[in-house]
């Protein structure tokens, strides 16, 4: 496993610097981002990150990132995630925009705000005019508005393109009665008053109408089934054969190394995913372990364990920006958690 850790570092560190190479020779940074980059959000973006604050990236990312000046490339940089070229396109210092900046934002802002109370205004004054003949196309056209009506939809499938994601809107539509007019539905993006025009009683449908999400979920399920079966058999194989190589043989199954990483920092090439880091720390050298997160499978095997020693002063300042983020997520979490307290919390009945 160390044999072919090593040559695959060598095999990323070679195309690495075979890439530098061309970009001092003049290649453009985005072409080559664009087709050699293995990462497929930036890769295709011309390697592009765009505008991240200090303390975002891992520490020999961030230490390579300080030494460069606006329009630099750097040398082949090695970090838990494979090898990087960086190229500094510009930075930003911290600063307080001077109200000349934000002038016309703010202007905006106070602009959408009274627009909003506007609206707010008219739809309770044509609530107030459905009151006592329950017509709300009268009421809206006495305030220059059009009524709209939409076609029939269900708990199960709302999707309506004129109204969008509202669940104050259909939990308002399913607890009416019809002919009557709803309260004022007000929400940051939109208001509604809605009437309920015509109700259809439920009823099974024809195969015919729902024949192709029937072979849909069928198909998903065997799928998932077949998955599910083919992990347990190689999980069972791995126990037997403690050879992960050969059990995965003769499946369309790939193998791949990742580099060392943290308990601080995502799995390279598999994310964040507390349950496989958990049990990957807590594994002896040869060891290994299973997980089944989402609708994803994993098969893995503790190659090798490298002590961390005492941290540079680079990786301190890391570290330190890394608990304040995390410091300023726990303020921000105890924050919602208090809102939440008083709040009055809006349940979307029509997902459950």
């Amino acid at each position: 496993e160390k044999e072919k850790q090593k040559q695959a570092d060598e095999k990323a560190k070679l195309k690495s610097n075979e890439l530098l190479e061309r970009l001092n020779k003049g290649a453009d940074f985005s072409e080559v981002a664009k087709k050699h980059s293995d990462d497929p959000t930036s890769g295709a973006n011309g390697g592009s990150l765009g505008e991240f604050p200090e303390g975002t990236m891992v520490s020999a990312f961030e230490k390579a990132l300080d030494k460069l000046k606006p329009g630099e490339t750097s040398k082949s940089v090695l970090s838990p995630f494979g090898y990087h070229i960086i190229k500094l396109e510009s930075m930003t210092k911290k600063r307080i925009k001077p109200l000349s900046e934000v002038k016309d934002e703010i202007i905006q802002a106070l602009k959408e705000i009274k627009a909003r109370q506007r609206v707010k205004r008219i739809i309770k004054r044509i609530h107030q005019a459905t009151q006592q003949d329950k017509n709300l196309t009268k009421a809206a056209e006495s305030h220059q508005l059009q009524t709209a009506e939409t076609d029939f939809f269900s708990r199960e499938n709302h999707i309506l393109l004129e109204i969008g994601n509202q669940p104050e809107f259909f939990n308002a539509a399913f607890s009416l009665e019809k002919n009557k007019v709803s309260e004022p539905i007000i929400t940051p993006e939109v208001s509604f008053v809605l009437k309920v025009a015509e109700e259809k009683p439920k009823y099974i449908p024809e195969l015919s109408e729902v024949e192709e999400k029937v072979k849909e979920a069928l198909t998903e399920s065997n799928n998932e089934a077949a998955t599910s079966k083919k992990f347990e058999e190689l999980k069972e194989n791995l126990t037997r054969d403690k050879d992960l190589e050969k059990v995965v043989k003769g499946y369309d199954i790939s193998i791949r190394n990742t580099p060392f990483f943290s308990k601080a920092e995502s799995i390279p090439g598999i994310g964040n995913i507390e349950e496989i880091k958990q049990k990957a720390f807590a594994m002896k050298r040869g060891e290994f372990g299973s997980a089944k997160v989402r609708d994803r499978f994993y098969l893995y095997k503790l190659a090798d364990i490298e002590k961390s020693g005492a941290p540079d002063s680079d990786q301190a300042k890391q570290i330190t920006n890394k608990i304040k983020i995390e410091k300023s997520r726990q303020s921000f979490q105890e924050w919602i958690t208090n809102l939440k307290t008083g709040a009055e919390i809006l349940v979307d009945k029509t997902l459950l």
